[in-house]
């Protein structure tokens, strides 16, 4: 089980001045998981990169369907939330971010992103983090 970021996610898929390599290993064994939010944050860029003409609107729709298919999204609990607030004040990470943190430290499970400042953050509360390689 990993915890998978947008980031990381879109790395994978887009082709761009950030796209990485990815171990094919981990996106076919491993059980990816995120909270519900990457669902959001994946249509947000989507659409701005239709609006930006850095692809074309079926593309864009594309890439979000196989981006949800990829990872099991978990819905939002108080507790969590609330973790993830109070992570977010103490390291000044984005509330987005620190979801993705909270849930990887609570699944006791490695955190793939992108996000530099996530990945310094991970490492300094004892969650694995997981960088594939950029292109």
């Amino acid at each position: 089980m990993v915890v998978i970021d947008t980031s990381a996610l879109l790395g994978v898929l887009l082709e761009d001045e950030e796209s990485v390599d990815l171990d094919e290993e981990i996106l076919l064994s491993e059980d990816l998981i995120a909270p519900d939010l990457l669902a959001y944050e994946v249509v947000s860029a989507m659409v701005k990169g239709v609006r930006r003409g850095r692809l074309g609107g079926q593309d864009g729709l594309r890439v979000i369907e196989q981006c949800l298919s990829m990872v099991r999204l978990l819905p939002p609990r108080i507790d969590s939330s609330l973790f993830a607030a109070n992570v977010a004040q103490l390291t000044g990470l984005s509330g987005y971010d620190a979801s993705y943190l909270c849930l990887a430290h609570e699944l006791q499970a490695p955190l793939l992103t992108l996000d530099q400042r996530l990945r310094q953050v991970a490492q300094t509360v004892g969650v694995d983090v997981v960088r594939p390689t950029t292109s």
